[in-house]
């Protein structure tokens, strides 16, 4: 699987290459393609709108798809401003009615489903493209926050850095041409929601090429119509023209149970930890030692054992530090600590006569195996006390 949702593919579909246009014109159903090998990345796109190309996913109830009404959907149509509204209808002998409807409220396939993206536009006020909105159940749950310059909904991961998870990309194409927006989600962050929802991803899509100034419309062509279960579109092609229109239905691929499972083992105290050996200065027995800083390894003033104390120091080259403060917006150096966004946090540090850096081996033992590996790979024996 590839890791990260490759724009070039994209812009391939949307536009006309330099170099055989005439086949990229009537070939709109090579495009399908680019959408089942999506799916199979790490991120995916839920969205992309440009010439020739438009990509709309929304969620729809699991059980509702399973299997595919194909007529229903094929019917349906979500427009990208879609959204809540307060409607007021006079119903005959209802009388006046006032009251909240949901976007995906018609149709059987996709009523209770959910928006992903939102477009709206302001008229009057807003110049420019509209903007790209999230929903908001979707970005709280995954705990993600939008960081304007990164034009991304991000998290921090496990060694503190800036993840993103789900990313808006904007691109011009050729000069003159139009501009490409698309959106991205990392498929295991996409797939944990919608088990967690018991949804499924039902993609819109039409590609139409044609040839600006040169298409006199579609007339009697040839059309194709294909049906597999879970993937079904039209389309035809004529002259300097082509197109295809359908719909895509996929499903997670996290089972439920596969999700307890990683919250259980994540939780279990009694798992299985790595842990750095490190060159120190045994305190209670006087000596020079090296030593893992597994717990196991380690005593304490109030255990009877010939072990080292957890407060026995290990001595680091003074560059340790230096990754720390050149990085001060991810790294918070106190008077005598070192803390990572929320990642780890190691308590007490100092520095010596002979300039060395030294940390209580205890503390060390905290910090996640690559700071571990890390702190070791600057580990000497001590210079000075």
């Amino acid at each position: 699987m590839t890791r990260r949702f490759n724009i070039a593919a994209l812009k391939a579909i949307s536009q006309a290459p330099v170099i055989g246009e005439a086949e990229w014109l009537i070939a709109a159903e090579d495009s399908v393609a680019f959408l089942k090998e999506n799916v199979q990345s790490e991120e995916i796109v839920i969205y992309a709108s440009g010439p020739a190309t438009l990509i709309h996913a929304v969620l729809a109830p699991l059980k509702q798809v399973t299997p595919a009404d194909q007529e229903d959907l094929m019917h349906a149509f979500v427009q990208t401003d879609e959204s809540w509204v307060i409607q007021k209808s006079y119903g005959g002998g209802e009388g006046h009615r006032v009251y909240l409807e949901a976007p995906l409220h018609s149709g059987k396939s996709l009523s209770g489903g959910e928006k992903l993206i939102f477009r709206r536009s302001f008229d009057g006020v807003q110049k420019g493209e509209s903007p790209v909105e999230l929903s908001q159940k979707l970005v709280h749950a995954l705990d993600l926050h939008f960081v304007q310059e990164r034009n991304a909904y991000c998290r921090l991961d496990k060694y503190g850095d800036i993840e993103d998870v789900i990313r808006v990309i904007r691109t011009e194409l050729s000069p003159g041409r139009e501009s490409l927006t698309a959106v991205t989600i990392l498929a295991r962050d996409l797939s944990t929601y919608m088990t967690l929802a018991d949804m499924a991803l039902v993609y819109f899509f039409d590609f139409t090429r044609f040839k600006s100034g040169g298409f006199n419309g579609w007339g009697d062509h040839p059309r194709i119509d294909r049906k597999a279960p879970d993937l079904f579109y039209h389309g035809g092609s004529i002259g300097n023209a082509s197109y295809v229109n359908g719909r895509m239905i996929v499903r997670s691929t996290i089972p439920l149970q596969q999700l307890v499972d990683e919250w259980k083992e994540e939780s279990n105290p009694t798992r299985t930890k790595e842990y750095a050996t490190f060159k120190i200065f045994d305190r209670k027995n006087n000596i020079e030692i090296e030593t893992s800083c597994a717990p196991e390894f380690l005593s304490n003033y109030f255990q009877k054992s010939d072990l080292p104390w957890e407060i026995s120091p290990a001595f680091f080259r003074p560059d340790v530090l230096h990754r720390f403060k050149a990085d001060p917006e991810k790294y918070s150096l106190d008077d005598r600590s070192i803390s990572c966004r929320n990642a780890w946090y190691l308590r007490s540090y100092d520095i010596n006569e002979a300039g060395q850096v030294h940390a209580y081996i205890g503390d060390l033992a905290r910090l996640p195996i690559e700071e571990q590996r890390y702190w070791q790979s600057f580990n000497e024996w001590p210079k000075g006390t």
